[in-house]
């Protein structure tokens, strides 16, 4: 009897210990000045990317010179074994991916724009 319960609470619990897709990370939350799909980040007109660090992007409008003006941050992470990276094309896109079985971008909204 203590087995099947075991059994029931383990099948009950496992799916909670796994991550979340990316598309319900992303979807939660939303960017200003860059459309997100899968894991392809593309600014909008008047935006740029911001080079915040090895692997983090922030968004901002090139009009506005102050900080707090960034919409938001985009990173990338890897949910499984090996690594991703965040890799931009041109000015206008970026994109999250590499030899992880389940590269995901995720998007950081400061909490004044939530």
């Amino acid at each position: 009897m203590a087995k099947v319960i075991l059994l029931v609470l383990f099948f009950t619990l496992t799916p909670l210990g796994f991550p979340q897709k990316a598309a319900k990370r992303v979807a939660n939350k939303t960017l200003e000045g860059v459309t997100i799909s899968k894991n392809t980040a593309t600014l909008k007109p008047g935006y740029e990317f911001v080079q915040e660090s090895e692997g983090v992007l922030s968004v901002k409008h090139k009009k506005k010179k102050k900080k707090k003006d960034l919409s938001g941050t985009i990173k990338c992470g890897c949910a499984g074994e090996g690594s991703c990276s965040l890799t931009t094309y041109g000015d206008h896109q970026a994109l999250c991916s590499g030899n992880c079985g389940d590269c995901t971008m995720l998007v950081e909204v400061p909490k004044k724009i939530q």
